[in-house]
């Protein structure tokens, strides 16, 4: 996955759809914009890797409410 700078400020190229949600959260955007860009990657992979649209909605919806309870999410195991 290519580094980029995206224009939120992210540090790795985030899907579309997740920087949409984020953007509607702002409590949550800061807080991922806090992470450092190994987790941040973390979230991003696991939303990249839903091969349905219905899985990744629900990813995306999982991670948010994650993200903004402070959670990292760990490299194994996306239970």
């Amino acid at each position: 996955m290519p580094k980029t700078r995206h224009s939120l400020g992210f540090k790795i190229k985030v899907p579309p759809d997740f920087a949409k949600a984020l953007r509607t959260r702002p409590l949550t955007l800061r807080a991922f914009q806090s992470m450092p860009p190994s987790h941040q990657r973390r979230y991003v992979e696991y939303i990249y890797e839903a091969k349905l649209e219905k899985t990744r909605r629900q990813r995306i919806a999982k991670s948010l409410s994650m993200i903004v309870a402070g959670e990292r999410k760990r490299v194994t195991g996306w239970s």
